[in-house]
């Protein structure tokens, strides 16, 4: 018939509960028949919906190649299963005079009378015959009921039967590998071969354990839960991406060797540079030192040369903005975590000097991204110019001058898209010009990427005092500060945009997202430093519960949950690449970090609570210590961190020059 193969597509409809459907038993067992209804369609026949004794052994009346007619009494969820009953089929003479009705070879003719899933219903010679989907061009020496060596089509299910009849338990091992089945087969020996499922448990809890071991701390079971929850996070990605052997799939799609280092995936980085890998620098330098060395063997496998943007699984997928890798080595190398200076600061130049990348040659010649170019322009500058000081960071320490003063120029291009008319920063064009119908308030159509004018104009962490002039002054930009938090935010600002919810805002401030991050720790650089104790603990209290909704955003890879660790300690790395963590205060009335060089560092705050939230004084080691920050190499020392609390600030703590947080300049004047 020529419209026999239109006919075979529509069998494929959907089996619905109630349809009669005919098919061929393909394995029968002593309570059930496994019946094909088709290329897409398996149908279970429970012995109590076959026989009417349910001490029937179906396999002395049944046999593999033998045509039932059932009725669908269930659908699986999982399109292609059914439950069927030869009962409800009204299973009568004439069905059991169906199974001996025809010889094998016989030639049949008769009328297509029913489609249903999976085939076509013929009625000829005595009754109805199914005729499955695919069933002409069935390559010779395969059985199509069994074990068939391939198939292609829509909505392919592949299934295994199971005797559980002695054993309810059925145990599974899976491994993964990017390399090969080989590789996987390697991976399961190696880590699950032999081993029972509760050997692997036990495993998994010891190793989980171990890592949330390095903390100790004093507080409610609720803050307990939300402490190591969050610890927790921020082991979870990067993930170690290669095989047992240490082979991997690189993003060249090759297979690599991994030689003297881990090779890791998952880099979100436009996220995680911000405190995720600073806290990983804390707690497992060597990991984070692995990290680093992936992504320069990232950027020597690309085709453009680029350290990483948003890579996971051997694959670049250019999510978000900047080149946020170069902070994540730069912080490496300025904490002593890595120390092959040349070969990152090579990777760095590469990756920032790829002109077809985000406009970076209008970057380069104008010192922005002009408006008319791209939609994120002053938040792309904003992030150059800061992923740019890194590279001048890097450049001092590794010894070459000439790019030193390269990057420190171009560190000052945030500088250019400040309008000093108010303040902020504002979308530029190419003639110089700014925009004039310009809302500050708004994330969209504005020239920033997931954020507005109000938070990402705090972005220059390198710079403070430069922005704070740009500003208008320390005034001006106090008074920024306190409206950013307090102000009320119009939910027309971000009610659609889905990476700005209602529940990761305070005021204006957007702490569900990452640029605003370290903003409350900006107030160390004026003379109101007490003001980063305040906002930094309603910050914790608010976005940080033991809740299903405790979470105040994204976590993103950690980002949130590493912001969470640095502040209950009581100190934040406001600008990766420096080897400086400004101080807040700290939320728990002791904190026990065991460092990885053995040493301990035990965080003191008798009495803190909602109320004494204040740093009266520090004293480390039993010596009073009035800097606003604390370098990496003094963390690393351990010792006590005493904190004196109160209800009230101490307002003169703090105040001289030479004991603020890092700038790159003293301002502009």
């Amino acid at each position: 018939n020529e419209n026999f193969e239109e006919l075979l597509n529509e069998s494929f409809r959907t089996l619905n509960t109630g349809d009669t459907v005919t098919g061929v038993i393909s394995s029968v067992s002593p309570a059930e028949l496994t019946v094909d209804l088709g290329t897409k369609v398996t149908g279970v026949i429970p012995f109590d919906e076959v026989a009417e004794d349910s001490g029937t052994d179906l396999t002395k009346t049944y046999k593999v190649g033998d045509t039932v007619t059932a009725r669908a009494i269930r659908v699986s969820d999982v399109e292609g299963m059914a439950v069927l009953s030869v009962k409800q089929a009204e299973r009568g003479s004439s069905f059991k005079k169906l199974l001996n009705a025809y010889d094998e070879g016989e030639v049949l003719t008769g009328k297509v009378t029913e489609v249903v899933k999976g085939g076509l219903v013929v009625s000829c010679k005595y009754n109805r015959v199914f005729i499955p989907a695919g069933q002409s061009g069935v390559p010779k020496g395969f059985n199509i009921d069994r074990n068939f060596p391939e198939i292609a089509g829509r909505s392919v299910v592949s299934y295994f039967n199971f005797d559980t009849s002695n054993n309810k338990e059925l145990v599974v091992k899976v491994a993964l590998s990017g390399v090969s089945t080989e590789g996987a087969l390697k991976n399961l020996c190696a880590e699950a071969g032999g081993k029972s499922f509760e050997q692997v448990v036990d495993e998994a809890a010891e190793a989980w354990n171990t890592k949330l071991d390095l903390f100790e701390i004093e507080g409610t079971e609720d803050q307990k839960a939300m402490f190591y929850t969050s610890l927790y996070h921020t082991m979870i990605n990067p993930s170690v991406y290669m095989d047992v052997d240490k082979a991997y799939r690189g993003l060249d799609h090759n297979i690599h060797q991994a030689e003297n280092f881990t090779n890791y995936t998952i880099f979100s980085l436009w996220d995680t540079y911000r405190a995720e890998h600073p806290f990983l620098n804390v707690v497992t330098p060597m990991q984070n030192a692995d990290m680093v060395k992936s992504m320069i063997r990232h950027q020597q496998q690309s085709v453009h040369k680029m350290l990483p943007v948003w890579s996971l699984m051997g694959n670049e997928n250019w999510c978000m903005s900047g080149y946020h890798a170069v902070p994540v080595l730069a912080d490496a190398i300025a904490k002593g975590v890595f120390t092959e200076k040349e070969e990152a600061l090579q990777a760095m130049v590469e990756t920032s000097n790829v002109d077809y990348y985000d406009h970076l040659d209008d970057y380069k010649r104008l010192g922005y991204i002009p408006f008319e170019k791209s939609s994120t322009a002053v938040s792309s500058t904003l992030e150059f110019a800061y992923d740019d000081w890194t590279i001048y960071q890097t450049a001092l320490r590794a010894g070459n001058e000439e790019i030193a003063k390269q990057y420190y120029a171009r560190a000052l291009n945030y500088r250019n898209v400040f309008d000093k008319k108010n303040g902020f920063a504002c979308p530029r064009y190419t003639d110089g010009s700014f925009k004039k119908d310009f809302d500050p308030l708004q994330t969209h159509g504005e020239g920033f990427i997931e954020g507005n004018s109000w938070n990402f104009s705090f972005h220059v962490p390198h710079d403070v005092y430069g922005i704070m002039d740009l500003m208008g002054g320390e005034k001006v930009f106090l008074t920024r500060l306190d409206e950013l938090f307090e102000m009320h935010l119009p939910k027309k600002y971000y009610e659609k945009n889905e990476d700005i919810t209602e529940e990761g805002l305070i005021g204006g401030y957007v702490h569900g997202n990452e640029p605003s991050h370290h903003i409350p720790y900006l107030y160390a650089w004026t003379s109101q430093p007490w003001k980063t104790q305040f906002w930094t603990r309603e910050i914790i209290d608010r976005m940080y519960r033991n809740d299903i909704n405790g979470l105040g955003g994204n976590d993103d890879c950690g980002q949130m949950s590493a912001w969470y660790m640095f502040t209950v300690m009581g100190f934040y790395p406001v600008c990766p690449g420096t080897d400086q963590y400004v101080l807040g205060a700290p939320y728990f009335p002791y904190l026990k970090l065991r460092l990885p060089n053995g040493n301990i560092l035990e965080i003191k705050a008798e009495g803190v609570s909602d109320t004494r939230r204040y740093v009266q004084s520090l004293t480390i080691n039993g010596k009073k210590y009035d800097k606003l920050y604390i370098t990496h190499t003094d963390l690393l020392k351990g010792g006590v961190w005493e904190f004196k609390m109160g209800t009230s600030p101490n307002k003169k703590r703090g105040q001289k020059a030479e004991n603020k947080p890092y700038s790159l300049t003293n301002g502009i004047k």
